[in-house]
């Protein structure tokens, strides 16, 4: 037997362990089951587009595939909290003052617990009381 071991296989289903020591371990191998295969739908949803409220439409923050159902329903979106996380990592970790609306004026802001599902097409990230801190045409986030 090699000093560490040797592999498992069907016929010896055991991890077979000899340390520094010579005392020999045997622990059980348990095989994985695989990993569970993504919805094969998942091509034909619509992903939930984040939009940056200075830049001229068509514009493009983060595209994120619904992979949430809502309760209940039949309903794909995106996890609220998740993708408002990712919107505000990427404007520069603004937890305080990074939010989403509904609108590009920021007039609609969503009105979702953090644990409910996002599923209009299209949001809109703000940092602040909105794109009135945009002066310039393509100020980034």
């Amino acid at each position: 037997m090699p000093p560490y071991g040797f592999p498992v296989t069907e016929e010896n289903p055991c991890l077979h362990l000899r340390p520094l020591n010579n005392t020999l371990i045997t622990l059980p191998f348990y095989k994985m089951a695989p990993y569970p295969r993504p919805p094969t739908d998942l091509e034909s949803r619509e992903p939930i587009r984040i939009l940056h409220p200075g830049y001229p439409i068509p514009n493009r923050l983060l595209s994120l595939p619904r992979v949430d159902r809502v309760a209940g329903t039949t309903t794909f979106g995106v996890h609220y909290r998740t993708a408002l996380l990712a919107c505000q990592i990427i404007a520069g970790n603004a937890f305080d003052t990074g939010r989403l609306t509904i609108d590009q004026a920021g007039q609609q802001p969503v009105q979702l617990l953090f644990d409910d599902i996002l599923t209009e097409k299209v949001y809109y990230f703000m940092i602040g009381d909105g794109p009135s801190i945009y002066s310039a045409p393509y100020y980034p986030l």
